[in-house]
């Protein structure tokens, strides 16, 4: 039976697509005329294919030649004339006559069309069949005809996923060296050592089923500023050998640290620098007891107690573990089985950093917040009045928080809710502010203890300079949070913070060595699956297309630029147009939104901007000079140490200029009474 043109088969609809995709490119070189639809209607709203349109204009101009001037859309020369319609949609119109040599589409315009949509659909999860319906629409226009039918085509979806069995589940690896070698293609290479950070941690497919991911992440600290799958597993449960799930990445690394990595006809040697892993995935991999057991201290000996159905750990002077002391297997008490990882060079302590964003923001900052809510009240708890008025201080601040944080504070009765990166918010900025004239004296002063250490260990510089200070400050911390809270809360996360200025001395700061970034790349891995079947080959497949999208990686700003160009500010004597609502930073942005309105100068004056304009050709900012009242705490240190300060704010204080060059960093300000706010500076915004 024949079947019906209007559901032709695959083949034969691909054998059409060829055939007129032909008869265009035939047309075009002829001189035929054609028309390229390329904008919606109007007044619709732009969506993300319709920038990659915009973004690939070249595209479209190939087709215009060279004599049009595109400027004037009213031209008297005949051989070119364009056409807008009602419609809003651009309608070209192009002969030529048979001298004309003009420049049309070239296959490396396509090659760059192509690259955009593979960025486009895997920036945006977007699913195989609306990128193979977006790919049929544009083949219908000729400046679009040579772009592939099918989005495995465009996406080079592998068709075949091979895994193997690690019980209880599968596992696929995809290679650290393929990895490696996508990320350097197109780079220049300055360093002779490339620094691998691993990761290991699982998650959950979904609520309904007991599916769940492990993948085995690595990251490269020189190179890139995302992590990539080196290896992934999925079963109803975790691996039940890691030296089964480990085989394959231990051997690979063992022959890449013998051979090296070769680049550009040289050899490059690879340093596995770190493990980044919370206390339940170290323990997995290194064939350790769990945090919860009594020797599941993985820095030091000490030994556990076991008070009110728990493991506690009171012990703060215990004699250190070693590598060696680790291989030797000095404390058999500490070791459940073999680690794979001792087969390859490589720290099983001191590469082992303990991860703040588990031990301290998800860890003890949680375990005090709640201890405060809902702790005993024979031993501390606040009233229901207290937490209400906390909890209303951090409403007031919300509109208040900078657009360098990705959320707004919470009440307290959410925080079982709170995600790390608002545990880190409070206990560096918001929880000093908030705590205030609520917390009791001796409660306040513990807390500011933890929050001067953590902020002291965030930095840079002063991870080096005050890491003694800070050692003492965390050692201080948890003798007296058993003294206040009671012994039972001492916790593996309480313990652990003893350890925490030990890592920075050898990682340097912590956020070079937290999880944030691996735990950012488990969430889009969990987004990659949109069935229950075979999530596994779903994940790798995903994955693979991603990789053949090149790691691009942001080109990174030098330059300090102003943008949302207006005229209505006001400008003092000597400034000029233009003005800008906006001055982008290297490292942060400035605005004149409340928020992101205040800076610290290099000579220590806080300033709230209220214009940015032209000064002889350069930038500057007008603003206003905040009056700093005093130090907003003066225990265990002052807080002018950190440039942490109050102000007030006052609306009469007269307009300054100050050059761009003299903004040390951007600030946030919180508000405590009427016009005081607190200042802080804002880590990494050092401009």
């Amino acid at each position: 039976m024949k079947r019906s043109r209007s559901a032709p088969s695959k083949r034969s609809f691909q054998k059409r697509v060829k055939e007129e995709s032909e008869l265009i490119l035939n047309s075009i070189i002829t001189g035929e005329c054609t028309t390229v639809p390329i904008s919606s209607s109007e007044g619709a709203v732009s969506s993300p294919i319709h920038h990659i349109l915009e973004d690939s204009s070249i595209v479209i101009r190939k087709c215009i030649p060279d004599s049009v001037d595109e400027t004037d859309y009213s031209t008297d020369d005949e051989t070119s004339t364009l056409d807008f319609t009602e419609t809003s949609e651009l309608s070209l119109n192009v002969s030529h006559s048979s001298s004309e040599s003009d420049e049309w589409l070239h296959v490396e315009d396509v090659v760059d069309l192509k690259d955009s949509l593979r960025g486009w659909a895997n920036e945006n999860n977007v699913t195989l069949s609306a990128v193979s319906k977006l790919l049929h629409i544009l083949n219908k226009h000729s400046c679009f005809s040579t772009l592939p039918v099918d989005a495995r085509t465009l996406l080079k979806t592998p068709i075949i996923v091979k895994v193997k069995s690690v019980p209880p589940g599968e596992y696929h690896h995809f290679g650290l060296l393929n990895c490696v070698n996508q990320i350097l293609k197109d780079k220049t290479l300055t360093f002779d050592e490339i620094k691998l950070q691993g990761n290991v941690d699982g998650i959950p497919i979904s609520n309904s089923s007991n599916k769940q991911f492990w993948p085995i992440q690595g990251f490269l600290p020189q190179l890139s500023r995302i992590p990539f799958i080196i290896g992934i597993y999925c079963g109803d449960s975790k691996p039940d050998s890691a030296c089964v799930y480990l085989e394959d990445f231990v051997s690979e690394i063992r022959e890449i640290l013998t051979s090296g990595i070769p680049f550009q006809g040289k050899q490059y040697t690879l340093k596995l620098e770190v493990f980044i892993c919370d206390a339940p995935a170290r323990a997995f991999i290194a064939g350790i007891k769990n945090h919860t057991g009594y020797y599941g201290c993985g820095k030091c000996t000490t030994k556990g107690s076991y008070v009110e159905n728990r493991v506690i750990f009171k012990d703060v002077n215990a004699p250190k573990r070693t590598d060696e002391s680790f291989r030797n297997h000095e404390q058999s008490e500490h070791h459940n089985t073999r680690s794979a990882l001792e087969d390859l060079d490589v720290g099983l302590v001191s590469c082992f950093p303990l991860e703040y964003m588990h031990l301290v923001c998800l860890g003890v900052v949680r375990k005090l917040i709640k201890l405060w809510v809902t702790g005993d009240y024979k031993v501390f708890r606040l009233q229901s009045s207290q937490v209400q008025s906390i909890s209303n201080n951090l409403e007031n601040c919300k509109k208040y928080i900078s657009s360098e944080f990705a959320r707004d504070p919470r009440p307290f009765n959410e925080v079982d809710r709170w995600k790390a990166t608002e545990l880190r918010q409070f206990v560096l900025y918001t929880g000093p502010v908030v705590l205030k004239s609520v917390l009791d004296k001796k409660h306040y002063n513990l807390f500011l203890k933890l929050h001067v250490a953590i902020t002291i260990l965030v930095n840079n510089r002063l991870c080096i300079s005050q890491n003694e200070f800070a050692a003492t400050l965390l050692k201080s911390f948890v003798q007296k949070f058993g003294l206040l809270y009671g012994e039972k809360h001492m916790s593996y996360n309480v313990h652990g913070l003893i350890h925490l200025s030990e890592d920075c001395l050898k990682f340097g700061a912590l956020d070079n060595f937290s999880a944030f970034k691996f735990e950012n790349n488990l969430q889009f891995l969990k987004q990659l699956i949109t069935s229950s079947r075979l999530p596994l080959q779903q994940a790798c497949r995903r994955i693979q297309e991603r990789n053949n999208q090149l790691f691009k990686t942001n080109p990174v700003k030098t330059l300090i630029t102003g943008q949302n160009e207006y005229s209505s500010g006001t400008l003092l004597k000597n400034t000029f147009d233009p003005q800008y609502k906006t001055l982008s930073f290297p490292t942060c942005e400035l605005s004149l939104k409340m928020g992101d309105n205040v800076c610290l100068m290099k000579d220590m004056k806080v300033v709230k901007c209220e214009n940015f304009a032209t000064q002889s050709k350069r930038l500057v900012v007008i603003g206003q000079e905040l009056e700093i009242i005093s130090d907003h705490y003066e225990k265990p240190c002052s807080s002018n140490d950190f440039q942490i300060s109050r102000v007030k704010f006052n609306s009469c204080t007269l307009l300054k200029v100050w050059h761009i060059k003299d903004i040390k960093c951007k600030c946030l300000a919180l508000p405590l009474k009427n016009d005081v706010f607190v200042v802080f500076p804002i880590i990494h915004t050092e401009i």
